[in-house]
């Protein structure tokens, strides 16, 4: 008897019909919601562990499988492949292999538990983008039949119960009409769909064997495929898609994304700005430089590194799950030091291993009576979890100490941040592979398990440092003119002096970033206008005004670009003016974004000064 993988009931081998025990007895198609064994719980909390190792010769379309099985037999697996027609070729792999192994009864039942794992309610995880089109205006159809038809608090009731069969959460702080507004756009539903497919099948095929550095590393075939084809059609609508301002002037969102770190070649080059700065710093502090790398557990690798064999040790971990948990690593570090008075500065880099398990890299400076202390935490909590596995003590954690005689500090982690976006310069990565071909795979990766690719630790804003670069005139202020300076020239160590210091408290610093709503004015209507409303009739999140300094605000943002409407800014309104065009209720629907937050809070320490 075998179970999926969390808690799901076990697949009996004996046949409904009596005539063929290598049909599991349960069919997903007759069963109710509530019988439904697979949930989103189980997919982000593991997959069924499996010693799959799939082969670069097997040809799905010379039927390979045409002389296993019974013919009843046939007519079951083949419904299955039909079904999941993107991860058929997969799913056909991992059938030839275990049917040869263990005999078809036992590759039956895994391809049962493959069914499940892509079976979510009505949802099929493995359905190209236009089949998860129809299946979201699906749902917003009935939610929204719900809320024209039943009492308000009724319909919204049936719209979450809906989605949360699919773990689709909703803001418990929303309102009713607010959450009935979400649960009947069919773009909220694509979203969540396309996010869990994408993470569903990466974790699938990972699981199966199919990243790893004898087949595919860091993402599978089909994922990199899966990212082309978004990118070709986010880079078609954003050529089509103008937004004007009041001046007439029209550029489009393709335009916007050359010029933003949306850019590879801007995002690696302000990166770069920032680690040389950092290090700059750190040599007239007499700093000395740390370069750390984290890895996860055995448990958590999918693949051997030598030869890419399954990992007997392998528990199931997902990449997700083996980030958080460098997460809570990294933590628990940050209140060690904090206990400490130890404050270092620096950018940390998550990149996978072959397999698609994630590892850190950490450039960090601290003075150099802190480095032994530095060292010390960040290894007593990597090794916390069986450290006295074999391999643990040897390559689940390094430290070196940056000889600045020997080369550069922003040298060590150059190739790390170049493999991550384009690859330029790099040559190959670890595994001999291209680095350009890699830094594709790798982008893949993160984007389907949604990891933070790149983080600063300590430091100034860069959010500010952005916004000073779009101011031009000089300022009578001293303080704001020597930061807006070092950002105008691409300084970022002047602009870390001109900020306190690398280790200064943000409320310490003298230049905070503004937010607020926008208010414009439609230079056709007159009327003044508050953009503070989402399409979902939320109050939208303040978007950056500018910067505020001594209580003092300085605008940096002086047009608003707007698909239909010429609205010019307000900058000065006075406080009864913004009053009274609150209490006219002018506002303007502006495109929906998920709330989300970069705080990662640790444990509480109470600390003695």
């Amino acid at each position: 008897m075998l179970t999926d993988a969390g808690s799901t009931p076990a697949i009996s081998t004996t046949c409904n019909t009596g005539l063929d025990l290598s049909r599991p007895d349960i069919s997903h198609k007759f069963q109710t919601l509530e019988e439904t064994r697979q949930n989103h719980a189980l997919v982000s909390s593991g997959l069924e562990v499996s010693t799959f190792c799939p082969q670069n010769d097997t040809n799905a379309a010379q039927d390979p499988l045409k002389d296993i099985g019974t013919r009843e037999c046939k007519s079951f697996r083949n419904e299955i492949f039909n079904e999941f027609e993107q991860i058929q070729s997969a799913l056909i792999q991992e059938y030839l292999y275990i049917s040869k192994r263990d005999g078809y009864v036992a590759a039956n039942i895994q391809l049962r538990k493959r069914q499940n794992q892509l079976s979510y309610s009505t949802l099929n995880l493995a359905a190209y983008d236009s089949e998860l089109k129809v299946f979201a205006r699906e749902q917003a159809f009935f939610c929204g039949v719900w809320g024209a038809k039943l009492h308000l608090e009724e319909a919204v009731i049936r719209s979450e119960r809906m989605a949360n069969a699919f773990s689709f959460q909703i803001d418990s702080s929303l309102t009713a009409q607010q959450k009935l507004n979400r649960l009947s756009d069919r773009n909220w539903w694509y979203r969540k769909a396309r996010a869990l497919r994408n993470q569903t099948l990466a974790e699938i095929e990972r699981d199966m064997g199919f990243v790893c550095q004898r087949f595919a590393p860091y993402a599978s075939e089909r994922s990199v495929q899966n990212l082309r084809a978004t990118q070709t059609k986010q880079a078609e609508f954003m050529k089509q898609r103008e937004l004007i301002n009041h001046k007439g002037e029209c550029i489009t969102l393709a335009e916007c994304a050359e010029s933003n770190t949306s850019n590879p070649e801007i995002r690696f080059a302000e990166l770069m700005v920032r680690i040389k700065g950092f290090e700059e710093i750190a040599n007239e502090q007499n700093h000395t430089g740390v370069f750390l790398t984290i890895t996860t557990p055995s448990r958590m690798h999918r693949s051997l590194s030598k030869h890419g064999v399954h990992n007997p040790k392998f528990d199931g971990t997902t990449p997700k799950q083996a980030n958080e948990h460098l997460c809570r690593v990294g933590e628990r570090v940050r209140a060690h030091l904090h206990r400490n008075n130890i404050t270092p500065y620096g950018f940390r880099v998550a990149e996978p291993h072959h397999d698609g398990t994630p590892h850190w890299h950490l450039l960090l400076f601290v003075p150099e009576h802190h480095v032994n202390s530095l060292i010390y935490a960040y290894k007593k909590y990597a090794l916390e979890e069986s450290p006295n596995e074999k391999g643990a003590q040897k390559y689940r954690f390094k430290a070196e100490i940056i000889d600045k005689n020997k080369g550069s500090a922003a040298g060590y982690i150059v190739k790390y941040i170049s493999k991550s976006i384009n690859g330029k310069g790099v040559g190959e990565d670890s595994y001999g592979n291209n680095a350009i071909e890699s830094s594709e795979r790798i982008i893949t990766w993160a984007k389907d398990h949604r990891i933070r690719q790149f983080q600063q630790i300590g430091g100034p804003s860069v959010t500010v440092w952005r916004e000073l670069r779009r101011l031009k005139q000089v300022s009578n202020n001293p303080a704001l003119e020597a930061a807006r300076k070092a950002a105008d020239k691409s300084d970022w160590a002047a602009f870390v002096r001109a900020m306190g210091g690398p280790t200064s408290n943000k409320s310490s610093q003298p230049i905070q970033v503004h937010y607020d709503h926008v208010y414009a004015i439609d230079t056709e209507t007159a009327e003044v206008i508050c953009i503070d409303k989402n399409k979902y009739d939320e109050t939208a999140t303040k978007s950056i005004r500018g910067l505020s300094i001594n209580d003092q605000f300085i605008a940096t943002r002086f047009l608003v670009w707007h698909p239909l409407r010429k609205l010019k800014p307000v900058l000065d309104m006075s406080a009864k003016a913004l009053e009274k065009a609150h209490s006219f209720g002018s506002s303007i629907v502006s495109e929906a974004r998920d709330s989300w937050t970069c705080v990662n809070n640790c444990t509480e320490v109470a600390t003695s000064h």
